[in-house]
């Protein structure tokens, strides 16, 4: 008779599902978000800082990087229309 004992169960703990959850927020936010074109000088750290506060912002408040965007829209929109 062995005395060691073998969980065969099939469940997660709390800790899992939490580390599961935010891996997967953290990859699917990696993946969407697009910032802006690096500059011919700037530095791959430098890149990938600006990128991962990026992500940062966009899990934490995703409403501030929306009005980013929208902001950068009227902006985009108004220099077509005066270069146009």
């Amino acid at each position: 008779n062995d005395s060691v004992s073998l969980c065969n169960c099939n469940q997660r703990s709390i800790l899992d599902i939490i580390w599961s959850c935010l891996v997967t927020l953290s990859l699917c936010t990696w993946a969407a978000v697009h910032p802006d074109v690096p500059g011919r000088d700037e530095k791959d750290w430098k890149i990938l800082t600006r990128r991962l506060k990026t992500v940062w912002w966009t899990i934490m408040s995703p409403e501030v990087v929306f009005a980013q965007a929208i902001q950068e829209f009227w902006i985009a929109r108004k220099l077509f229309t005066k270069y146009k």
